[in-house]
């Protein structure tokens, strides 16, 4: 029997016990573990002066409030975060549907809403005059 897993965690130490757990039960039963290929993790910041402003830009542009989530996905901002650990950011984007399956979807009135939100935020952290 072989299983293939895609362990992802945005907290380190849940993801190291999880690690451990599956060492364990595999030890347990004369088995064989490998693990390679993680993805970097980004820890959800209770704390975020960009999401609050990205919030408040949301609602003023489509009067409603944003459907924020943390999330476990693999993304470049664990990379990032990794390199920066100060680094305030955020991740967003349209709407996905049956993702990673031969459906998958994306809702074309949501990807021009994103990239008008996306400008906008981006234009607005600028400095005056610039």
């Amino acid at each position: 029997l072989t299983l293939i897993l895609s362990l992802r965690s945005s907290d380190a130490v849940a993801f190291k016990e999880l690690k451990t757990m599956l060492t364990q039960i595999a030890a347990k039963y004369s088995s064989e573990v490998e693990f390679y290929g993680e993805y970097s993790m980004w820890q959800y910041e209770p704390v975020s002066p960009l999401r609050e402003k990205a919030i408040c830009l949301w609602q003023e542009m489509f009067g409603e409030k944003p459907n924020i989530q943390a999330v476990h996905g693999g993304l470049e901002c664990g990379v990032l975060k990794g390199k920066y650990p100060n680094l305030d950011m955020i991740s967003l984007g349209p709407d996905l549907f049956d993702v990673h399956t031969p459906r998958e979807y994306v809702s074309l009135p949501s990807v021009s809403r994103t990239f008008s939100f996306v400008r906008q935020l981006v234009l607005s952290l600028q400095p005056p005059g610039n």
